[in-house]
């Protein structure tokens, strides 16, 4: 340049200005942050710093890294939109080096002046687990993937949340593991050694505030029941945060008495309480009422509704959609109103929790319960498809083949899915230690098993009793995952899952025996049932009976000819009937109450009438076609055989009967 040049403001560092200063306003002293860009940049744009407590500047950082973009390319993978964005893989790999928060990455678009981001380790493990990205971290440039997430309020308040965790999980490990790493921890030298003194009530109570969340998170409920232990009951009242701690925590156990006492607490106090606080609270005490059995199926629907409006978490929310999902499931099957498009919500809940901005860890946990989702429609398909199949036998009506085939897939694809996702997770469990994780694992596991042989028995399939050593193998394997699971659970003080784990181990053993006539287990049925007995002593749980004994007696009585009476049939049972004829018949949803009607009939007149020389005759006529099938009220007469004498047609049993009364 000469002498009367002037330098050059170019079109980089306009951009680069322009995309900073958007950002400066969200990431402000008011939101809690202090928002200091790095000069000169090599490797991220901002350095910031949080505010805690709404004052205290607290030297814990996250690096922010803006790209900018005059349009912002948006691509569809998978049925979600995403951004696609050039970027540099030496600037990703150094901020993957900025431990313990690492940062974000920014996409700015200009023109529309929106500013989309994204975690880094997130966009590093989309990348890992791309099947087009591999061998992206041996590359200059790689395009990133991420979802189309706008940086509002909302956000800037969640990424503080999400940061602050992550600095104070990390000065935490730092003081309890450091010293094996010879990392000097100087932050409470002069106050505290870097320990909590457990024998402190003072600082135990101060640990459970700050770190109480963490642990529950962590499934480590054992650990802050013997905490709570060592405080005094005035000291835990008095505190807001560990009356909530203490509320949530014997839901989670189990403890009804106890959970009900906190929650009473805690009630009193709703508005000291967040809104997220508050839908975490209700969500307990409608666990703790259907526990109890105060709420029924539909009840828990209706009430859930009203509680999500509160949570904003991740996790909690979540948490929420999967009872949710689960109990509309229950009640469709309680109903016998199988809903086949259920699938689409159960893939979508099961993507929803592979995308969110939770760790490995607790994603695993939430694919685990819903899991319980995945097999119990497996099992409801099943059972909705076979009785309907076996009523079409009845009938005559042929089934066609491929529908038997496209059915049984269905129901072993959804079954084998629901294992996959608990196999996956108890392996992960295992390699990283999670105690919750891994309890509900095993017992998903063990569980899964024993019901899909159960309902096969349930249904006459297989119930010819028969050695087979690979069934045995079968059911030695998964009655050692319940086991596990119930040391695990009682190790966590979860007393009611434990027992669940324990009953669970108690049925394989069970079953195995009566079906394949072989012994299993490290306990003999006596020590199990001894043991069960204990914890519902202990911990005042209802008495269990076993489902295996029952349902095996069930199996003895139908080979020996004591069938049910039509008599001892529940209305439920009738409706299941009834709702089985009108798909077998392929009838209007409007005839079922005539097909329940007769049915109904039958069971009047089996329950009044003891006189074998009066029989009950149904006109057939409406039998002739399925335009007049079930069309009106069924009419009925009654004969009595060696007086050669019946009634005139009518709809009303009670008025036949009255015709015979003397008779009856």
């Amino acid at each position: 340049m000469g002498f009367y040049d002037h330098p050059i403001v170019d079109n980089n560092s306009k951009r680069s200005e322009e995309s900073v200063n958007v950002l400066r306003p969200l990431f402000s002293r008011k939101n809690g942050f202090i928002f200091r860009e790095e000069n000169p940049d090599y490797g991220v744009d901002v350095d910031v710093e949080l505010i805690t407590d709404d004052q205290n500047v607290s030297s814990w950082k996250f690096a922010i890294q803006i790209k900018s973009k005059e349009q912002l390319k948006i691509i569809t993978e998978r049925d979600e939109q995403l951004i696609s964005l050039p970027f540099e893989v030496s600037r990703l790999g150094y901020l993957s080096r900025r431990a313990p928060a690492f940062g974000l990455v920014v996409a700015y678009g200009e023109t529309d002046r929106v500013y989309y981001y994204d975690y880094v380790e997130n966009i590093i493990s989309r990348l890992d687990n791309h099947p087009n990205r591999v061998g992206w971290r041996d590359q200059e440039t790689v395009n990133l993937l991420f979802p189309l997430v706008l940086i509002t309020d909302q956000e800037v308040a969640a990424i503080h949340k999400k940061m602050l965790t992550r600095h104070e999980n990390h000065a935490r490990l730092i003081s309890e593991h450091g010293k094996q790493f010879n990392i000097p921890n100087l932050q409470y030298v002069q106050e505290n050694p870097g320990k909590v003194d457990f024998s402190d009530p003072k600082q135990i109570a101060d640990y459970l505030i700050k770190f109480g969340s963490y642990l529950v998170t962590q499934g480590e409920f054992s650990l802050i029941l013997g905490l709570l232990g060592r405080i005094s009951q005035d000291v835990v009242n008095n505190s807001l945060d560990l009356v909530f701690l203490s509320a949530i925590t014997y839901t989670q156990t189990g403890s009804v008495t106890d959970a009900e006492y906190f929650l009473r607490k805690i009630n009193k106090r709703t508005s000291e309480l967040s809104d997220e606080q508050k839908g975490i609270i209700q969500f307990s005490q409608l666990r703790v009422a259907f526990l109890k059995g105060d709420v029924n199926y539909k009840t828990f629907l209706e009430k859930i509704s009203t509680i999500k409006a509160y949570v904003k978490d991740p996790e909690n929310v979540l948490t929420i959609e999967i009872n949710e999902l689960f109990f509309q499931l229950t009640d469709s099957a309680l109903n016998h109103d199988i809903d086949l498009n259920s699938r689409d919500k159960i893939d979508e809940l099961t993507n929803k929790i592979d995308q969110a901005d939770l760790n490995e860890g607790m994603k695993h946990l939430l694919l685990v319960y819903h899991s319980e989702n995945i097999q119990s429609y497996a099992l409801e398909i099943f059972l909705h498809f076979y009785s309907a199949y076996q009523m079409k036998l009845s009938m005559n009506i042929e089934v066609p083949t491929q529908a038997r085939i496209d059915y049984a897939n269905l129901t072993i694809a959804m079954n084998q899915k629901a294992m996959e996702i608990v196999h996956k997770a108890y392996v992960h469990a295992e390699k990283e230690d999670l105690k919750l994780l891994k309890a509900t694992a095993a017992h998903n596991l063990g569980k899964f098993f024993y019901y899909l042989h159960y309902y096969l028995l349930m249904q006459g399939i297989g119930d010819e009793p028969e050695l087979d050593e690979g069934r045995v193998k079968h059911y030695r394997v998964h009655q050692n995952f319940s086991l596990i699971a119930f040391n695990q659970f009682r190790e966590l003080h979860m007393m009611q899952n434990a027992h669940e784990a324990l009953t669970l181990a108690y049925d394989l053993q069970y079953l195995c025996l009566k079906m394949h006539l072989t012994q299993i287990g490290p306990k003999t049925a006596e020590e199990l049932i001894e043991m069960v007995r204990n914890i519902e002593a202990e911990c005042d749980l209802q008495p269990w009976h076993s489902s295996a004994e029952i349902m095996i007696a069930g199996i003895e009585s139908r080979k020996a000819g004591k069938s049910a009476s039509m008599a001892d049939l529940t209305d439920d049972q009738i409706t299941f009937i009834a709702k089985n004829a009108l798909t077998a018949y392929n009838l209007p949803a409007e005839r079922l109450v005539n097909i329940i009607a007769e049915l109904k009939t039958i069971q009047i007149f089996t329950s009044k009438c003891s006189n074998k020389n009066i029989e009950l005759k149904f006109n057939l006529l409406h039998h002739q076609n399925n335009e007049t099938r079930y069309a009106n009220p069924p009419e009925f007469i009654l004969r009595h055989k060696t007086l050669n004498y019946e009634t005139k047609p009518s709809t009303d049993i009670y008025l036949l009967l009255a015709q015979f009364k003397h008779l009856l």
